[in-house]
């Protein structure tokens, strides 16, 4: 190029330059004067097309002290309107839907992340300033202007759009959990969104304007500048929570937290790759094994608190204790867990086997993994439980009803769960099956014998010489007998209940099956007797059919309300 080109080209880049003022220290627009960006793409381009020349100036040496007077006018207006744009980026309204949305939410390259479609003539903008500032050593104030700016918009971003709070150490240990449940609830999804979502939008921002090179010298600068303290604040959460006492009713939450700490994992070293970001991969990374033990504490709070459970019992109709409906649920929602909890509960349950003899065999079984145990221990407590509560009822028979209610009703649960079967097993549902059939019988044998056992004919016979008769006196006595003790176990269990249908009908069948062949018997040999006398109606106040109907209205629900319509009059 000849010396005149040259000259011509620098007179026409020095017009440009000075065609825009350089700004006042306070950094404010003179009246009448607008912006570089202002003037559309055309403009733009031509101003960095007049700083490129400078740039790359061959002017000759009596020239050199006016380029580089030239060039800090441009860096100083560049510097202005860098400053400028990132506030209007600022000023986007952190509830508008364009600031963070996410079509696909792809991690880690969040593919479909928000990247400001409406502002892409402002990121080129900062984008072209950014690369002329560096080649004269000012790429230390982009970043520095960079980061400032945007942390305002990602800490309102935290308040506004996601609802965060800062709580200290002894709010999270001081809290009621029912607000501390609701606070973890907001945690996972804000955690999730703030990770995903607004530091994937931030780092897609950065990439655009600061590529390349850039990025690279400014990233701990930048973007880790403007992300570290949100990202350390739901990190100290968690860490919080992990301090807290260990709690049954803390369990799922906490298995919630961990999954929600375990998947942001990738996303905190994605974006804490580099050496400032260690601190925070390292802390995120040891919530783990905390959140781990007090998972691990809680379960056994669980088991604990199923063996020594103190509530009164269902006296009056014994159903299904609260306790076998609560153990039941919270078993269920273990089952829903075990892909984790299979993970972190790697020892057996600490079992005493001097109070749990019944079903030792199926806790010290080879073929099941620790979290098996552990819920067949807890079944095994219950059943203590429930034994250790029932024995103190002074009618013997309505503690064995009542445990083969609450057993029945953990057979039905299993049954539902193919899952909680398969971890339970065949064996041990079989175990409880056979239960319910023990304590049915017992029940049977405590309350029916006696009633059967006003029907004997033992005493009833005489022998006098070849002479051999019956004691026509002590026929209707038995009658009587049989009368009052029946009427006595109507009323004693007219309020007792089996809200299980298929259960309710094998109990009735059995009580009937002893009942009715020997009150068949016993009518057939001495009804005689009895309607050769005077009153036979006050002796024999039912027929076989009678007997049938009666045991029929057992145990179900209609016969506990008149039961207790009865007893109000």
């Amino acid at each position: 190029m000849e010396l005149e080109e040259i000259v011509t080209a620098f007179k026409s880049a020095m017009d440009r330059i000075l065609g825009y003022s350089c700004p006042p220290s306070d950094s404010t627009m003179q009246p009448g004067e607008r912006m570089i960006f202002d003037g559309g793409r055309h403009e733009i381009d031509q101003y960095f097309k007049a700083v490129d020349e400078l740039q790359k100036s061959i002017m000759p040496s009596d020239y050199q002290i006016e380029v580089k007077s030239l060039i800090q006018t441009a860096m100083a207006r560049l510097k202005f309107e860098f400053q400028a744009i990132l506030a209007r980026l600022t000023d986007i309204d952190p509830n508008d839907a364009d600031y963070i949305s996410s079509n696909s939410g792809s991690v880690p390259e969040y593919e479909g992340v928000c990247s400001y479609p409406h502002y892409e003539m402002e990121v080129y903008y900062l984008r072209n300033i950014a690369e002329r500032m560096n080649l004269e050593g000012h790429l230390a104030y982009c970043a520095v202007a960079y980061r400032n700016s945007r942390r305002i918009i990602v800490d309102s971003c935290l308040r506004l759009r996601l609802g965060t709070k800062k709580f200290s150490t002894k709010d999270i240990q001081r809290m009621e959990w029912d607000v501390l449940q609701k606070e973890i609830k907001q945690w996972i999804t804000s955690s999730s969104t703030c990770f995903q979502i607004l530091f994937g939008t931030e780092r897609l921002l950065f990439d655009d304007i600061f590529q390349g090179d850039l990025g690279t010298a400014v990233y701990d600068e930048c973007f880790v500048g403007i992300t570290k303290d949100a990202a350390v604040q739901f990190i100290k959460f968690a860490e919080d929570v992990c301090t807290t006492r260990p709690s049954m009713q803390k369990l799922f939450e906490m298995l919630d937290l961990y999954n929600a700490v375990l998947h942001l994992l990738s996303d905190v070293n994605y974006f804490f790759h580099s050496k400032s970001g260690e601190c925070i991969r390292t802390r995120a990374a040891e919530v783990l094994p905390q959140l781990a033990d007090l998972i691990r504490a809680s379960l056994l709070d669980f088991e604990n608190g199923v063996l020594h459970e103190l509530s009164d019992p269902p006296i009056s109709t014994g159903a299904t204790d609260f306790l076998t409906r609560y153990v039941s649920d919270y078993i269920t929602r273990i089952v829903q867990h075990k892909e984790t909890l299979s993970k972190l509960v790697v020892s057996n349950p600490l079992i005493n086997s001097t109070k749990c003899e019944d079903g030792i065999q199926f806790l010290e079984g080879k073929d099941r993994n620790p979290l098996e145990l552990h819920l067949v221990w807890i079944l095994a407590s219950l059943k203590l439980n429930l034994k250790g509560k029932y024995k103190h009822y002074k009618d013997v028979s309505l503690g064995h009803f009542s445990m083969m209610n609450n057993i029945r009703f953990i057979v039905r649960r299993i049954k539902q769960s193919p899952e909680l079967l398969e971890m339970i097993g065949k064996d041990y549902l079989d175990e409880l099956d056979e239960n319910v059939l023990q304590e049915a019988n017992i029940y049977l044998i405590s309350t029916w014998d006696r009633v059967v056992y006003c029907l004997r004919d033992k005493g009833l016979h005489y022998a006098f010489g070849f002479y051999k008769g019956v004691s026509k006196s002590g026929v209707p006595g038995r009658f009587k007998a049989f009368n009052t003790t029946f009427e006595e176990v109507c009323q004693a269990q007219s309020t007792w209940l089996v809200l299980d249908a298929q259960l309710r009908e094998q109990l009735q069948n059995l009580i009937l099956e002893k009942l009715v062949p020997a009150y068949r018997s016993f009518l057939e040999q001495f009804k005689s007797y009895v309607q050769s006398g005077n009153h036979p109606e006050k002796y024999i106040n039912y027929s076989v059919e009678d007997l049938r109907d009666a045991v029929d209205g057992f145990f179900v629900e209609y016969q506990l309300c008149n039961a207790l319509k009865s007893t109000s009059q």
